[in-house]
């Protein structure tokens, strides 16, 4: 399996590298392809654009029911074919790894050790997610659905979270591809990879705004200290897939006023357009922050003769492509809520999905104490459901920021331009949406506050004459973090070198690093014969079979049982609409456990409880009266889908 999830990885790999490639040469005129960025900024380019386009060809397929293995290995071959238009891009960033080590033996033996330490984090984060099964958000909803749509060789809505298939699907989609393949772990290592592509355009915009060797380390280890951004990397949610395209967005937005033929242009406002598609909060923070940049440079222009022309003539010259290129990925998002809901605005205007855009995690008093603590609060906030923090880096290196010679023209330093769409974008989002608190839902524009502070690190750092009080504080500072995160990191994880052994080699017990869930959905597993329909009153719900999962209670189905006035009618309700299995955790779902008491069922009706370990219980209900039978039941009328029909 570790063999197979790691092939299958390198090989999806390449044909994003591929059909990006090949996508960007076509999206640059001639003059622009003499203007490449680096090589390793191309890399990640191609890498994301190939990404975009994988995840609109699957969800074109899976629309029409047509995702199939076959289909998805052709389509994949196609990528690796293409590959030959990265080649020169692979070879160039193979060259600069010689010259990376040389600068990094430049800044001394203690940066190399940082540089190391945040190399270690990355490898961390690349095992956990080889070893560790879909765990929190993943194996509740962002995996389960791929999972899914995998084995129905089609797109339909999850039940139970059926609108939830109204946003964008970019990562479940690529999620889908894989787990088809086989491999839900070569799956999460795409998402590792996306790590690694927000790390790259992050050192690029560092690189460009000023920042040296020693500044962009100091950004790594600022980001790699973010619970926020690492222990994501493990579990398989799909956030990266957002935060790379942003960043993917940011850095060329930078580029928009000097490269020839708007191929910056178009690749802005492509990335931009899937970083909402992947993660629909980004469209505030991210939009706002991309127009600002390319705005607010034209403005500032050092060029009298652009200065002098129309606004309204470079608007349409400018804003009008740019605002099609989003637009692009939009199309089929739109035609997917058309075809599925009959909602192509959806979920902004849906009759069903507004929980998605409108949802409000706290009390007025919780959410006002949390809009007076930014950015405290992003830094040591610990909130249900925030999903991690910011680097403490961030805060305790902000002060040097009044150390930094301030820029000949401020308006114009790009530093200061990223700085301020960083601002803007974060308090958009605090004035939009107040009530939540999570650095992942706008960790683009989040991260657009590293380079100023790095930069203002790496000024101190190499400039401070003695006693050097200020360099030693930081380099302390940054070792202190690094291995406080790695500590973390390591018992979030649970991982030891014998569990890592015993995965390769094939013996590590699933359920031995997997949720407290495992074992009562094994039980369901072994047990239930295909197509039986469990009701699922628990959250984390992947090790379910797929079958099961695509028979199990919709939405409507869920509010009922507790609105009998009596035990014995939510029972015969549950049997009467097919369901054979019960799963209950009793913690996180007490009014329903306490709706289905097992001394209050109907005399009729046999309830055996087969499981009951860590508040979670596993029941079976069989009919004692041939008189009383299931009015519902589920079969595959459309193979290999699974479908809740009316017996």
């Amino acid at each position: 399996m570790l063999m197979l999830s790691i092939a299958l990885w390198l090989v999806y790999l390449v044909a994003c590298l591929g059909f990006g490639s090949l996508l960007r040469r076509l999206l640059a005129s001639k003059a622009a392809r003499l203007q490449r960025a680096n090589d390793w900024v191309e890399l990640a380019t191609a890498f994301l654009l190939g990404q975009g386009l994988l995840a609109n060809v699957w969800l074109l397929i899976s629309l029409h029911a047509r995702f199939s293995p076959l289909i998805v290995w052709l389509v994949i071959i196609c990528g690796v074919c293409s590959v030959v238009f990265a080649w020169q891009t692979i070879i160039g960033v193979a060259r600069r790894l010689r010259s990376v080590l040389q600068s990094l033996r430049a800044e001394g033996l203690a940066w190399m050790a940082v540089a190391g330490l945040v190399l270690f984090l990355m490898v961390v984060g690349g095992i956990g997610a080889l070893v560790l099964p879909p765990r929190g958000d993943s194996a509740a909803v962002y995996m389960v659905l791929p999972k899914v749509v995998a084995a129905a060789h089609q797109l339909i809505p999850l039940r139970g979270l059926e609108t939830f298939a109204q946003l964008g699907l970019m990562g479940e989609m690529h999620h889908s591809a894989l787990i088809l393949l086989g491999s839900d772990r070569a799956a999460k290592l795409l998402v590792w990879s996306n790590c690694l592509v927000v790390a790259v355009m992050l050192l690029a915009i560092c690189a460009r705004v000023g920042l040296r060797r020693r500044g962009q380390l100091i950004a790594l280890a600022i980001l790699f200290t973010s619970i926020a951004f690492i222990l994501i990397i493990p579990d398989g949610k799909v956030d990266l897939f957002a935060a790379a395209m942003g960043m993917g967005a940011f850095y060329w937005a930078l580029r928009v006023r000097e490269e020839e033929g708007g191929a910056a242009l178009r690749l802005t406002g492509l990335f931009t357009g899937l970083a909402v598609m992947a993660k629909i909060t980004y469209i505030v923070p991210l939009i706002s922050g991309v127009l600002l940049l390319i705005v607010w440079r034209h403005l500032t222009s050092e060029e009298e003769e652009s200065r002098s022309k129309s606004l309204i003539a470079w608007a349409v010259r400018t804003l009008v492509p740019l605002g099609i290129w989003m637009a692009v990925p939009v199309l089929m998002h739109i035609l997917k809520n058309s075809l599925l809901f009959g909602e192509p605005l959806a979920p902004f205007i849906s009759t069903q999905g507004q929980a998605w855009v409108d949802q409000t995690w706290f009390t007025p008093d919780v959410t006002r104490w949390i809009v007076l603590t930014y950015p405290l609060a992003l830094i040591f906030g610990e909130y249900p459901i925030e999903g991690g923090t910011l680097s403490a880096l961030l805060l305790v290196f902000a002060p040097l920021i009044l150390l930094l010679p301030r820029a000949r023209n401020l308006v114009r330093s790009e530093l200061f331009q990223v700085t301020l769409a960083a601002m803007l974008g974060t308090a958009l989002w605090v004035a939009a949406r107040p009530s939540i608190l999570a650095p992942r839902y706008i960790f683009s524009s989040l991260l657009l506050f590293v380079p100023v502070v790095a930069r203002s690190a790496e000024y101190v750092s190499t400039t401070e004459k003695r006693p050097r009080l200020f360099s030693a504080a930081i380099l302390i500072s940054t070792f202190f973090c690094l291995f406080l995160t790695l500590a973390v990191t390591l018992s979030y994880l649970k991982l030891t070198p014998t569990s890592i052994l015993r995965y390769a080699m094939g013996r590590l017990p699933e359920c031995s690093v997997a949720g407290p869930e495992c074992p009562a959905l094994n039980l369901v597993n072994q047990q239930a014969q295909p197509g039986e329909r469990v009701y699922l009153a628990e959250h984390f719900i992947y090790g379910l079979r797929p079958d099961l999962l695509e028979c199990a209670e919709s939405s409507d189905e869920k509010q009922p049982v507790l609105n009998f006035g009596t035990h014995e009618g939510a029972w015969d309700y549950l049997y009467g609409q097919g369901f054979r299995y019960l799963i209950i955790d009793d913690e996180t779902h007490a009014s329903i456990a306490a709706v289905l008491d097992l001394n209050h069922t109907p005399d009729w009706l046999k309830v055996t409880q087969l499981f009951n370990e860590n508040n979670y219980r596993v029941l079976r209900l069989d009919s004692a009266d041939p008189n009383h039978r299931a009015t519902v039941t589920c079969r595959q009328t459309k193979p290999p889908a699974w479908t809740v029909v009316a017996r």
